[in-house]
């Protein structure tokens, strides 16, 4: 069953705002539904319904797109919000 779930990562290399786009444009192809950027911590905030093993495929491509990551949690909202 698909829950919603949210992927939080520490991301260094954002060099402009133009780069945040870019970002966010290619995770939400990838299906998620909100991206959150929290610039002067650099970490990002990924939201996506699926389960917890799918949060690999946004962490593979802002590692293709060149960024450093360090993975911080995947949790599922639902659990932690309700």
């Amino acid at each position: 069953m698909n829950k919603n779930y949210r992927l939080i990562t520490k991301i260094e290399g954002i060099k402009e705002l133009n780069c945040l786009n870019d970002i966010s444009k290619k995770l939400k192809e990838l299906g998620a539904i909100n991206v959150i950027f929290e610039y002067s911590l650099d970490i990002i905030n990924i939201d996506y319904i699926g389960n917890e093993e799918e949060a690999n495929k946004y962490y593979l491509a802002l590692a293709e797109l060149g960024y450093t990551l360090d993975r911080l949690a995947v949790f599922n909202l639902d659990e932690v919000y309700s």
